[in-house]
C-alpha cells in the first residue's frame, strides 16, 4: 500500500477486501477439504483470498488460498481437497503471501 493513505482509505480497503473463510473438513487422516462461498458482489474482483480455518489443529489458520472468482461460477461456491488440481493452483505457498495480497489490494483501489 502506498504511504500516505489516510484512515478512510484503509477503512474502505478493509470493508471491500474480498476475503472468505472455510472450516477445514477432515473426513479421514489423509485428506482435507474446503468449501468456500462468496457473495455475488465479489465477482467484480478477479480473485478472493480464501482462508481455511482449522478447529482441530494448533494453528487456527490452516491454509490460505488465492481463488479466481471465475472458478466459483454462478453458484458462488468452490469445493476442493488437497488431492485436487484446484488446491495446487490456489494454495499460497510460504513467501508468496505479500505478493498475492498486494495483487488483490490493487483491484480494490
Amino acid at each position: 500500500m502506498k504511504e500516505g493513505r489516510n484512515e478512510d482509505d484503509i477503512d474502505y480497503l478493509l470493508r471491500q477486501f474480498p476475503v472468505t473463510y472455510a472450516v477445514t473438513f477432515c473426513p479421514s487422516k489423509s485428506a482435507r477439504y474446503w468449501c468456500f462461498t462468496i457473495p455475488y458482489e465479489f465477482h467484480k474482483y478477479d480473485f478472493v483470498l480464501g482462508i481455511g480455518v482449522s478447529l482441530e489443529e494448533g494453528n487456527l489458520i490452516d491454509k490460505v488460498f488465492m481463488i479466481p472468482t471465475k472458478d466459483l461460477g454462478k453458484g458462488n461456491i468452490s469445493i476442493f481437497s488437497e488431492g485436487d488440481m484446484e488446491y495446487s493452483r490456489y494454495y499460497i505457498k510460504d513467501g508468496e503471501m505479500e505478493q498475492k495480497v498486494h495483487t488483490i489490494m490493487k483491484e480494490v483501489f
